[in-house]
Order: C-alpha cells, then sequence, then structure tokens
C-alpha cells in the first residue's frame, strides 16, 4: 500500500457510501479525497490513486443536497451526476455541511456542464460517426459505456439522448434539491372529505367505487375549471407569489415544530395546527437562497390549491414568514412513501393493484382537467398506516392548454429518467399519456423492487427506453397474465394507442386487489424488515467504531 494520497486536495475524510440498487442496499465506509473537481475514493486511508475504487466527476454533477434519515444514517447527502446519483453519509451534521459546502463550490465553479450547452452546438454524422460533439457530450458517452455497433446504428437516437440530457431533466419549485419526501397524515376537514377513499376490495367494490369516483368528479369539475380561470398568471415575481399564499404570520397557527427531513433550500416539519389540531408537514424554503425557482414554486403552490381529491396528498396552505421565508403545509402521512415498503419486502399482484388503484383513480381526475403530474414513481407515492394511497409531489406537474382535450407539452424535458416516456426522451410532443407510462414503470418497480435499466447510468438508461419499446418484468413467468396485459397497456409505445388512467381502472388486473387489512398487515411486515436491518447496521457500525479505536 503506498502512503501516496492525491495532493493537493480540498477535502478529504471518512464517509460511507451506498452502493447496489438491490433490497437493502449496503453501506461501506470509504476514505474520499476531493482533488482537481474530482471526489475519488479508496478502501484504506492512505491508499494511492491507482488504487482507487471509483470517482465522482464533479464537472458533470447537477446537484448536491442533503437528504433526511436514510436507514440509520443520521446525516445523509447526495450528488447528482448525468451518469448515477451517489449516497453518501457523514458522520456529523458539522462534517456533512463542511461536504456539501465544499461540493456546492464545485458545482459553482465548474466547467460548462452537459446541462449548460444547448448552444453553438453542430453536430454532424458521417459513415455513422458523431463528428463535432463538445468534449462534455464526449465525456457522457464514455461513460456510458455506449458499443461501437450501438454507436453506428442508433446516431439518431444517441443524439435525441444527448439534447436530452442538454436541456434538462427541467427542476421546479426550489430546484431538485427541494424534492425530497413529505410524509403526512391528516388535515382539517375540507370539501371532499365525503368522498370515498378508494380501497379496493374485489371487483364488486372496484365497480361501485368506480361509478362513485365518476359523478363526484363530475359535480366538482365546474368549480375546479373555474379555480384555474381564478389563478392570477404565474411569473416567478414575489408579488405573484403574495397573491398565492395566506397573508397571515404562520408561527402562531402551529405548535412546536419538530424536524423531520432537510432539503438543500430548508428542512421539513412535522407541527399541530392549534385550531383545528391537524397533523401537518411543513417544508420551509428560504427565498433568498441561491437557485430558488419562484416560478416552479407559484405553479406547486397553485396546481395543490386547485387539485383537491382524496388520493393527492391534500394542501393544507402556503404562507410568508417576514417575506423571505415560504411555508409550504401539507397533510402528514404517518407511512411514509411506497418506496420504503418496496425496499424492505417483495409485493404480492393483490398488493401492487391495491397501490395502482388510486393512484389511477387520482390521475383520472387529473387528467380530466387537462393535468398532468409528470413525476409519478414509488417515491411520490404515499402510504398511511391505515392503508391509504396519495399521489403527491406536483413540483413537476402542468395544465395542458384547456381548448384542446389533446393538449401537448412540447419538448419540456420533465420527470426522473427510469420512469420517462419514450416520447420525452425523443424530444417529441406528449400529453396525458405520460403519466400512465410512468405508472406503468412504478408497477414494475413494485414488482422487481427497481424500475428498469436501473443498473444503467441514466444517460445509457435514457437510450434503452428510447429504443428498446416496452420494457419487461425480469422474470415475467412469475407473474400473471392479467398483470403483465396490464403493463403491456400501460406501455404502449405509442402514446395514442396507450391505455387511459379510466381503462386501466377498468382491467381485471385491478379487480384482483387485496384487502386494506391484507395491505396494512403488508406495511407492518416490512416495517419489522426495516427495523431488523436497522439495527444490524447499527451494530455493525459500532463494531467498526470499536475497531477503529
Amino acid at each position: 500500500m503506498s502512503a501516496a494520497s492525491p495532493q493537493p486536495a480540498s477535502k478529504r475524510g471518512f464517509l460511507e457510501k451506498r452502493g447496489g440498487s438491490k433490497l437493502a442496499r449496503k453501506w461501506k465506509r470509504r476514505w474520499f479525497v476531493l482533488e482537481a473537481n474530482k471526489v475519488y475514493y479508496f478502501k484504506e486511508r492512505g491508499d494511492s490513486l491507482a488504487e482507487a475504487l471509483g470517482a465522482i466527476n464533479m464537472n458533470n454533477a447537477t446537484d448536491v443536497r442533503p437528504l433526511s434519515k436514510v436507514s440509520t444514517k443520521r446525516f445523509p447527502f447526495e450528488v447528482d451526476t448525468p451518469t448515477r446519483v451517489w449516497q453518501l453519509s457523514a458522520e456529523s451534521e458539522m462534517v456533512r455541511k463542511a461536504w456539501l459546502d465544499v461540493l456546492s463550490q464545485c458545482l459553482r465553479g465548474s466547467i460548462s456542464t452537459p446541462f449548460n450547452v444547448t448552444h453553438d452546438v453542430h453536430v454532424t454524422v458521417l459513415d455513422g460517426i458523431l463528428e463535432g460533439l463538445p468534449d462534455e457530450w464526449k465525456e457522457l458517452l464514455r461513460e456510458s459505456d455506449f458499443t461501437e455497433a450501438e454507436m453506428k446504428n442508433n446516431t439518431t437516437a444517441i443524439l435525441q439522448v444527448l439534447q436530452f440530457q442538454a436541456e434538462g431533466p427541467q427542476t421546479t419549485g426550489a430546484g431538485a434539491a427541494s424534492r425530497g419526501r413529505l410524509a403526512r397524515d391528516s388535515i382539517a376537514p375540507g370539501a371532499l372529505d365525503e368522498l370515498a377513499l378508494s380501497p379496493p376490495g374485489g371487483a364488486d367494490a372496484a365497480d361501485a367505487a368506480s361509478a362513485r369516483r365518476l359523478t363526484d368528479n363530475a359535480s366538482q369539475a365546474a368549480a375546479i375549471v373555474a379555480a384555474f380561470s381564478a389563478l392570477p398568471e404565474l411569473d416567478g415575481s414575489m408579488e405573484v407569489l403574495e397573491a398565492l399564499v395566506d397573508g397571515t404570520d404562520p408561527a402562531p397557527l402551529f405548535g412546536t415544530l419538530v424536524k423531520i427531513g432537510a432539503g438543500g433550500f430548508g428542512d421539513v416539519y412535522k407541527g399541530v395546527h392549534n385550531e383545528s389540531q391537524s397533523v401537518v408537514a411543513i417544508k420551509q424554503i428560504e427565498l433568498s437562497g441561491e437557485n430558488v425557482d419562484m416560478l416552479g414554486l407559484q405553479n406547486e403552490i397553485a396546481m395543490m390549491k386547485v387539485v383537491a381529491h382524496p388520493n393527492i396528498v391534500r394542501f393544507a396552505g402556503a404562507y410568508l414568514e417576514a417575506s423571505s421565508m415560504l411555508w409550504i403545509c401539507m397533510e402528514f402521512i404517518d407511512a411514509g412513501a411506497l418506496t420504503d415498503v418496496i425496499a424492505y419486502r417483495e409485493m404480492s399482484e393483490a398488493e401492487i393493484a391495491y397501490v395502482c388503484r388510486p393512484i389511477l383513480c387520482a390521475l383520472e381526475f387529473l387528467h380530466q382537467f387537462n393535468v398532468i403530474h409528470r413525476d409519478i414513481k414509488s417515491e411520490n407515492i404515499l402510504l398511511s398506516s391505515a392503508g391509504d394511497i396519495k399521489l403527491a409531489d406536483f413540483g413537476f406537474s402542468t395544465r395542458l392548454d384547456p381548448k384542446d382535450g389533446k393538449g401537448q407539452a412540447e419538448g419540456q424535458v420533465v420527470g426522473t429518467p427510469y420512469w420517462m416516456a419514450p416520447e420525452i426522451v425523443r424530444g417529441q410532443p406528449y400529453g396525458i399519456p405520460v403519466d400512465v407510462w410512468s405508472l406503468g414503470i412504478a408497477a414494475i418497480e413494485m414488482a422487481d423492487a427497481e424500475p428498469p435499466y436501473c443498473e444503467f447510468p441514466p444517460m445509457r438508461a435514457l437510450f434503452l427506453i428510447a429504443t428498446h419499446g416496452s420494457p419487461s418484468l425480469q422474470e415475467p413467468d412469475r407473474w400473471s397474465e392479467a398483470f403483465r396485459d396490464f403493463l403491456a397497456r400501460a406501455l404502449e409505445v405509442d402514446a395514442s394507442n396507450r391505455a387511459t388512467a379510466t381503462k386501466l381502472l377498468e382491467h381485471s388486473f385491478i379487480g384482483q386487489a387485496c384487502s386494506r387489512a391484507d395491505f396494512v398487515a403488508a406495511l407492518d411486515e416490512a416495517k419489522i424488515v426495516r427495523a431488523q436491518i436497522e439495527a444490524a447496521e447499527a451494530e455493525e457500525a459500532a463494531a467498526a467504531a470499536t475497531a477503529a479505536l
């Protein structure tokens, strides 16, 4: 072992790195060294550069953000690059902040990244070879492991994916860093409380609930359209934000706040509304912070004020404190995100159907009003300990032109790569069918514990989405014909032939959903497994700390 470490280094120290993408991914302690805008990691302190296990290229990084507690790790954070999302953990808040500060400086001081080179790029194709690529694009191609045959036979698709990387993905709200989960429960009763929460309970129950669902949605249609029309024109200004929020000072409205998470632009708290005694989650965003997207925040608040539905997490108000701190309040859902169930327990078809049905109900409702969510995935599906399922996070949502029932979003690069529909990746106009595709990918995620192509870097995954048609389950023969047909209809490559949310609600697979009681039992099982794994990780970490003394 050589004693020569990379010099000079602007930051070094031990961190834990999470690897793999399957159930209960392991954390490993590594020595990290930042040099020349690359973060190298080593098995042992003092290893030579040649012994580096890998490196994070901060020249290509797009975001650095703290996370709320992950497993037993109290001080985790993430680094986003076009080829991977790196999940790391520090031993203390002070150490985490030091790393976040220096890595954020790398972001601000890095050379033009692939996300900023959309202009003056002139690429030609000569004998199947791409000529004129910017250096950053060439590096993306190298890191994505394209074969020579793929490069030669799929130049158009590869150019589309490169352009996709150059243009986005678009961030909204306080930027990608603010897009952590909010756990939520219930809030003061509202006008929609009488609507059914749509727990699946077999075909008969599904038919009855469907009839009620459509009737209730129709009765609300005029009021919702009027509410959309009454919204101010969103322009990113403080004046419009002030028009969208409640002018009341929020601090006296809530009791003691308990911090439950952190984002790159603020913290998330759990609180109780003093008057109603409702439990809420409060996201506090410092508007004077860097890269705060005011237009995105306006969009998120405006959308949530209008799209009230039993299977959509309920908006509880937005406030400005001292004109600089934005409070966004949502109902608190106590069992967290579907991601946590997928990570610790295999899901059955009946449980997958149970989750799909209420999300399809929410999508049917949104699509009725030309609203697309654009970020359907397990992280944005919240669960209560009572078995309720709710769709969350409207930071990427948009409303298409209501004058055109087939409204399309022209070339907006929005969403999370592995769940994206092929028409988005290809840069084509798209509409509400993109949500159905993402729901289909989320169903595969529930079955296989990860979305298709998750083993590949995002760049290659986007290429496969654009060129390989409908993805399949890892072991199709394990699953019923009904489930496979459901996926085939949701994942139809031709968006014009893709099933609607309403059609999928009528599919026989949805009628096979388990009971609410069975799903609650599944949640309890996942919670037990998680506790066991966290206890084992804590014991392993304690042993490692003792051995290091």
